[in-house]
């Protein structure tokens, strides 16, 4: 037990180091533009989709690992509340990794625009700085698609036109 223990969390925590530290994720989480973001995220969307498959399957596979270990707890000792607590951890540990899967899949499933500017959240509108006041009005009235990605079409152009050289 031990040893499935040890070596689903370290090749959890391997895919989900991997993911994390691709360049699309550092490049998207490491800047507060969101016009940037965007750019980053469609100029490679199959990698963006790779890091989130990634974090997501790591997670998943990590928090499984610590089944096993509390399976290994709760046998080597003989005071019942440390496996009650081991086992608890592991079901706090899933639930999340479940989460962050749903998370993961979200923004696999969303076009970059609604991955910038609206995020996993159904309802969420996040600071559009940089947008001008008729583009924000459009976004929190939650535009049509073919509206968003003439929209995000814009957006990267216009970022495109000023920063990129």
């Amino acid at each position: 037990m031990r040893r499935l223990a040890g070596v689903t969390l370290i090749a959890g925590s391997l895919l989900f180091f991997v993911g994390a530290v691709t360049p699309v994720n550092s490049r998207v989480f490491g800047t507060d533009d969101p016009l940037l973001k965007l750019l980053y995220i469609e100029e490679d969307p199959a990698a963006w989709d790779l890091a989130m498959t990634l974090l997501g399957l790591g997670g998943l596979i990590a928090a499984t690992g610590l089944v096993p270990l509390a399976r290994s707890v709760q046998q080597v000792t003989d005071r019942r509340i440390l496996g009650v607590i081991a086992y608890g951890a592991a079901t706090l540990a899933i639930g999340g990794a479940v989460s962050w899967v749903v998370i993961s899949s979200v923004r696999i499933a969303q076009s970059p625009f609604e991955v910038v500017f609206r995020g996993c959240q159904p309802l969420a509108v996040w600071d559009v700085s940089g947008l001008n006041a008729s583009r924000v009005h459009h976004l929190r009235c939650c535009p049509a698609p073919e509206r968003r990605s003439e929209m995000a079409g814009l957006d990267a152009d216009r970022f495109r036109r000023d920063h990129v050289r």
